[in-house]
């Protein structure tokens, strides 16, 4: 990873990673998936003017898999507003990605907008709203997802609390070609029908944290993803694990723990991330029987920064390994991933 700063308000950044995951497609082969990784971010904004951008560019490419690399550019563009009191504040914007090449080309634009606002005198106690629209395009048809979100955050005893909630509504429209041998002999026109549905999904939280000086921080997280049971969901939809359209979302409900630790040691900085989740799906395969499925998974994450040289200009050792889990009572389901990258970074 390689990271440039400039006048601190432009952030040019290059970074590499490198992984594999032993189940990728969700299939029979039981095969390595080693993968590479490259992107490029350049993010702008100035503290006089309330625009600014983001670009980023990414590639993957898998070693075993070709059909399966990816290049994507995505970017984002937001404007500001300051309402005239000290720290309650809007911003909205537009997210947008291109899957350039890849098997699931499509292309997603995100309208959405968030505001701050106090609700006391001491800055404690803050509603943030928001609301996102999600449209995505691709060959095979195209959906729209609605996305209100809010979130309360306060604090006590020095222990800050977050409670977080988000519902999302899902239309969705699929381009098939119905099989025919044409009439007459001659050969089938091609035909496509339009199949659409509507799903349904929410999660719930509450965080918990504390910093002690400027040396720890950490803090535990509980999550509640539900859905109503009407949602029904194709089995072999969930195995298509890089596609935008998946629907793994819309069909499970379960908890996940989370709890992360930030340790500084004078300019070294060392971070720890654990997860842990249950998850009963509720999904029907293509003979409309349910197939029960119980998953449990676990995730680590360690990232640190090691500056090398500190004056007008930095320059330092930035790293990270991941690791996760995945264990499902149906077979094809489970998976372990590992993925490590290292670089270096440079502020001017």
């Amino acid at each position: 990873m390689f990271e440039i700063v400039i006048f601190v308000l432009t952030y040019l950044g290059i970074g590499f990673q490198r992984g594999f995951d032993s189940n990728i497609l969700i299939d029979e082969s039981n095969l390595r998936d080693y993968y590479s990784g490259l992107n490029f971010l350049l993010t702008q904004y100035s503290m006089e003017r309330p625009w600014g951008y983001e670009l980023l560019a990414s590639g993957n490419f898998f070693d075993n898999y070709s059909d399966m690399n990816f290049l994507t550019f995505r970017g984002s563009v937001f404007y500001f507003k300051d309402f005239g009191k000290v720290g309650n504040y809007m911003e909205s914007g537009v997210d947008f990605e291109w899957d350039i090449f890849s098997p699931y080309r499509a292309f997603s634009i995100i309208p959405g907008i968030a505001s701050r606002i106090y609700l006391d005198e001491k800055r404690k106690t803050a509603l943030i709203p928001s609301w996102d629209l999600h449209i995505i395009i691709s060959d095979e048809g195209y959906n729209l997802e609605n996305l209100p979100r809010i979130r309360l955050n306060t604090g006590f005893w020095g222990i800050s609390l977050v409670l977080m909630t988000n519902l999302k509504w899902r239309y969705s429209a699929t381009y098939v070609q119905p099989q025919s041998s044409g009439i007459g002999g001659w050969p089938a026109r091609p035909r496509y029908m339009t199949i659409t549905e509507n799903l349904y999904a929410g999660n719930s939280s509450i965080r918990l944290g504390r910093k002690f000086g400027d040396l720890l921080d950490f803090h535990y997280q509980l999550d509640y993803h539900f859905l109503p049971t009407k949602n029904l969901v194709n089995v072999e939809n969930l195995k298509e694990k890089l596609d935008p359209f998946n629907r793994e979302e819309f069909a499970y409900t379960g908890f996940s723990h989370s709890f992360k630790v930030n340790l500084r040691i004078k300019e070294i900085s060392i971070a720890y991330n654990y997860a842990f989740s249950c998850r009963d799906y509720k999904i029907v395969d293509t003979t409309q029987s349910v197939l029960p499925r119980s998953d449990v998974g676990y995730y680590h994450s360690i990232e640190g920064t090691i500056p090398l040289m500190k004056k007008a200009s930095k320059a330092g050792v930035s790293c990270f390994f991941r690791y996760e889990i995945n264990n499902s009572n149906l077979v094809e389901f489970s998976y372990t991933r590992k993925e490590f990258g290292a670089g270096l970074y440079l502020e001017l």
